[in-house]
């Protein structure tokens, strides 16, 4: 997992660590320091309890592959928790527009049209293609 500094409208990341400490314990996590939901938590991510710890304190702010998964395991929408992060926000994002007859862009093209750079383009495009078998037509 890389590791940068928060970023966003948000610099010190603060607003994101206390959504994600509020969302974190009303699934069910208990994220204080001796409660026992940080441990369960890594174990769901396939991570170590000492980066959950930095990351609820914090201390260090996930990649977009680590976002994906830290939404996954607390049921909340990829693109929320990446937006919350100050990774994107709603204004990186425009509307979309159908092609003919109601056609969709693939995934390839999303990342294309959105400028999405090299180094993040295979995780864009994997979690668009996977956000899209849940909750859309497949490509």
């Amino acid at each position: 997992m890389t590791m940068a500094p928060y970023g966003g409208d948000d610099p010190s990341g603060e607003s994101f660590v206390l959504w994600l400490r509020e969302i974190a314990v009303s699934r069910g996590f208990d994220v204080s320091p001796r409660g026992g939901g940080r441990h369960r938590l890594a174990q769901e991510m396939g991570m170590s309890q000492s980066a959950i710890g930095r990351l609820i304190a914090g201390q260090t702010m996930p990649d977009v592959e680590t976002l994906v998964r830290l939404a996954r395991a607390l049921h909340v929408s990829p693109l929320e928790m990446i937006i919350r992060s100050g990774k994107l926000s709603e204004n990186d994002l425009p509307a979309v527009q159908p092609g003919p007859a109601g056609s969709m862009l693939s995934a390839e093209e999303a990342a294309t049209f959105l400028g999405i750079a090299d180094d993040d383009r295979e995780v864009f495009v994997w979690m668009l293609r996977r956000m899209r078998r849940v909750g859309g037509p497949v490509e």
